[in-house]
């Protein structure tokens, strides 16, 4: 069979590389597994940058696959800095081959046959997210062990399943509005999600599992209903707009420590103290840091040295990073790096507002403003599936065009 954009797009070819790019957390823990699905992403990205920029006959990169681009310039960005900076060079320059090949694998599905990605992607993930679920509740110490934590599932430690979790919700409901009424499976998902965000008790976890939920609650009333009508119909609620309200909440939080004005909610309902896990100190000490190098930041760092230098033990999760995406942006690449962060970003948003006014659209943008959300005290480090959700983001008009002609009409 000759591997093109359509044969890898479809059948068996489709669900080997969406389970290849798919790689569950678990997998990275044991080193053979880990080798193996390294070995088979590099061959993956070999062939779909190939195809991608390859051919003489498909030059259109600047304009179709710009968040593909921005992707690699982010990454080939923080290697350098990385690198200069004597971090953890190759276990980033490994993510970056993870992640870009995943990206550029999803544009080619989704410009060539986007069923499949509600079809074998989402049957997929739907498959880890069940099997997770199932170990929360059977393994109360967790699938494994790590230096820092004993709870570890197969889609990683509890507060990390999320990166899983969540898009599978996103694309579920996406499914419903592109392919067909599905509401069984969207209510086994949901299900599936509230089991696990339980089980683990992480309190943002549970923050983010509730707010999806609530959209889907919205979405499915058709936008009816006052809020309904305003989030599902209005103009307001766009992925612009909602990034923004996001950079907001990051200063509110960080800088002016709004936790204390959500006292009840982080004490008595999350069971958490107002320094939110002691998330406080290290927002402080790595701002600290910040100020020192802000325009190239430090680089991926080893995480004993890190953890000593923000004055904690060598073996604190303190040194993994600073627990907030945008502080963590800004001391690993500096200013540089997040202005690369926001630009994708903002021109996903450009690319979604084309679309602004379907359900589809209002989905993805509070899907991905909800998954900002978990990284105002979380770095979901291993996240392939936000940056796959900007590329859905800017194929959206594509998608609606293929699928759901009607509503573009």
């Amino acid at each position: 069979m000759r591997l093109n954009k359509r044969t890898i797009s479809r059948g068996l070819l489709a669900y080997l590389f969406f389970f290849i790019a798919l790689e569950p957390a678990a997998f990275q823990h044991y080193g053979v597994s880990d080798k193996i699905f390294t070995f088979l992403q590099v061959l993956m990205l070999l062939l779909v940058g190939y195809l991608s920029f390859g051919n003489r006959d498909n030059r259109k990169i600047l304009s179709d696959k710009r968040v593909c681009l921005m992707l690699i310039v982010y990454y080939l960005y923080f290697i350098l800095v990385t690198f200069f900076n004597h971090g953890r060079t190759k276990a980033l320059t490994v993510q970056a081959i993870h992640f870009i090949g995943f990206a550029l694998y999803l544009d080619i599905v989704l410009k060539n046959n986007p069923k499949e990605l509600f079809r074998t992607g989402l049957n997929i993930l739907t498959v880890f997210v069940a099997i997770n679920c199932v170990l929360t509740v059977v393994l109360k110490n967790g699938l494994y062990i790590t230096t820092y934590y004993p709870n570890n599932y197969l889609l990683g430690y509890d507060n990390q399943n999320i990166n899983f979790i969540l898009p599978t919700m996103i694309l579920v409901l996406l499914k419903n509005e592109c392919c067909k009424k599905c509401k069984l499976q969207i209510i086994f998902t949901y299900a599936l999600a509230w089991i696990t965000a339980i089980r683990i008790w992480s309190g943002m976890t549970l923050v983010v599992t509730a707010l999806m939920t609530v959209v889907a609650v919205f979405y499915f009333r058709g936008g009816h209903g006052f809020f309904a009508k305003r989030l599902f119909t209005g103009r307001i609620f766009n992925f612009r707009n909602l990034l923004i309200a996001d950079l907001i909440a990051n200063v509110a939080l960080v800088y002016f420590r709004l936790q204390h004005y959500l006292e009840y909610i982080i004490v008595n309902v999350l069971q958490r103290n107002l320094t939110l896990t002691n998330r406080t100190i290290i927002w402080d000490r790595a701002i600290r840091f910040i100020r020192e190098h802000p325009i190239f930041g430090y680089g991926r760092e080893n995480y004993g040295p890190r953890a000593l230098k923000y004055g904690f033990k060598a073996e604190s999760p303190a040194g993994l990073h600073a627990h907030n995406r945008i502080l963590e942006t800004l001391y690993g690449g500096g200013i540089t790096m997040l202005i690369l962060f926001l630009w994708i970003f903002f021109y996903a948003a450009g690319r979604l507002n084309k679309v602004k006014d379907t359900s589809f659209a209002k989905i993805l943008s509070f899907g991905i403003f909800i998954y900002l959300i978990g990284m105002l005290t979380e770095y979901y480090d291993y996240c392939m599936l936000l940056w796959g959700m900007l590329v859905i983001a800017e194929n959206a008009e594509g998608i609606l065009q293929k699928m759901q002609p009607e509503i573009l009409s």
